[in-house]
This record gives C-alpha cells, structure tokens and sequence, in this order.
C-alpha cells in the first residue's frame, strides 16, 4: 500500500509540474505574443503621425500654391487690363507707331507664351499636388483599416489572455485540492507506516515470547521425560521390592534339597 500511494503521489507530482509548465510556456507566449503587438502598434502611430504631418506640410504647401496662382490671376487680369489699355493706345497710334505696334505685339506674345508656361506650369504643380494628396489618402486610409485591425486583434488576445488567466487560476485551484489530498495521502501512509512499525515491534516481541515459551516447554518435557523414566526406575525397584519381600524363604528352602 504504500508503494502504490508513493506511485500515485509521484505521478500526482509529476502531472501536476507538467500542466504548470506548459501553462506557464504558453502563459509566456502570449505576454511576448502581446508585447510585440503593442510595439508594433505603436510604431504603426508614429508612423501614422509622421503621415499626418506630412500630410499638414502637403495641405500648407497646397494652399500656398493656391495663394500663387491667386496672385498670378490677378496679375493676369491686372496684365490683361494694361493690354487692353495698350491696345487702346497702339489703335490710337497705329498710323504712327508701327515700330511701336511691331514691339508691343512681341511683347503680347512673350506676355501670353510666359503666362501659358506658367499656367501650364502650375496646373502640373497643383495636379501632382493632388495626386500625391489622394495617395496620402489612400495610404492613412490603409494604415487605419491597419491599426483597427490591430486593435481587434489586441483585444481579441487579451480575451485570449484572460481566459488563460482564469484557466491558470482554475489549475492552481486544482493544484491546491490535489496537494490537499496529497498531503492527506502523506499523512495516511505515515500513519500507516507507524502502525506497521508498531505491528513488527509487537510481532518480534510476540516471537520472542513464543521462542521462550518454546524453550521452556522443551525443558519441562526433558524434566517431565526424565520424571517418568525416574519413576517407572523407582516402580521396578519397587516391584522388585515387593517380591522379595513376599518370599524371603524361597531361596533357603531349595538350599538344601
């Protein structure tokens, strides 16, 4: 009995720091699992806070573009006005000023070819403008859809985590009942060896007493046996006795016929 009960206590032991240590490796797996979730959402905020004021720097340049091309319209319309004025001037003076008309017609074009390249010029700027705009768009808009994924999967593995805390704790519960029982265990095979020692003490002490028993039981046989054979000694001296003392004459008598 109490090797079965060292069998089941060791076993008991042995299961018991098993499911301990596999509970505490994936416990471990999960809190780094966790970790570097939370590092990597925190890289993807700061990346996603650069963007935002990369974003802010595209929004103030836009407007300031927005701002140039306000002012090179009105310049324009103020170049536009003056033309007029001059157009005025050179139909008033056309007779008179051909030279003149010949350079202010030069100079129209150059006005007019200068303002299409820098209209032409600022309607690229604002179209890649806009398309760079669309692009950081397009890539908060991901990187969003990216942190709420993380989020979901953050709360999803600290559900995860919970459940393995209250599957932790339900484990240590069981662990206490077990060793509970455990020790009762002990405390039942000490018992059981005390009243096993106690059983052999008495036993040795029983043959011990049988051995002397024993031995004084042969000594009175032997003074028994040697009482008997000292009285069937002493019957036959006495039978003996008897008989010469019943024919004291006998002897005599025969002696001298």
């Amino acid at each position: 009995m109490t090797e079965e009960g060292g069998e089941a206590l060791a076993y008991a032991q042995a299961r018991f720091d098993e499911q301990r240590s596999e509970l505490e490796q994936k416990l471990d797996g999960l809190s780094a699992e966790l970790t570097s979730l939370q590092r990597e959402v925190d890289s993807q905020k700061g990346a996603l806070a650069l963007q935002a004021d990369e974003l802010q720097i595209c929004q103030t340049s836009l407007q300031a573009e927005l701002t140039c091309n306000a002012r090179l319209s009105q310049s324009c319309a103020d170049l536009g006005v003056r033309v007029h004025e001059k157009d005025e001037q050179i139909r008033s003076l056309e007779e008179k000023h051909s030279h003149a008309r010949d350079a202010l017609e030069h100079y129209r074009s150059a006005v007019k070819d200068q303002r299409d390249q820098e209209q032409r010029r600022h309607e690229g700027q604002v179209q890649q403008v806009q398309v760079e705009l669309r692009q950081l768009q397009q890539t908060l808009m991901l990187k969003q859809d990216e942190l709420t994924r993380l989020n979901r999967d953050n709360e999803r593995l600290l559900s995860e985590a919970r459940q393995q805390s209250k599957v932790v704790a339900t484990q240590e519960d069981a662990a206490l009942r077990l060793t509970g029982e455990i020790t009762a265990m002990k405390t039942a095979v000490a018992k059981a060896v005390g009243a096993k020692e106690a059983f052999q003490e008495q036993l040795g002490t029983s043959r011990a007493e049988s051995k002397r028993l024993e031995e004084d039981l042969a000594q009175a046989s032997a003074q028994l046996a040697e009482a008997q054979r000292l009285s069937e000694q002493y019957s036959a001296e006495l039978t003996q006795l008897r008989q010469a003392t019943a024919h004291p004459n006998t002897d005599n008598e025969s002696s001298p016929r």
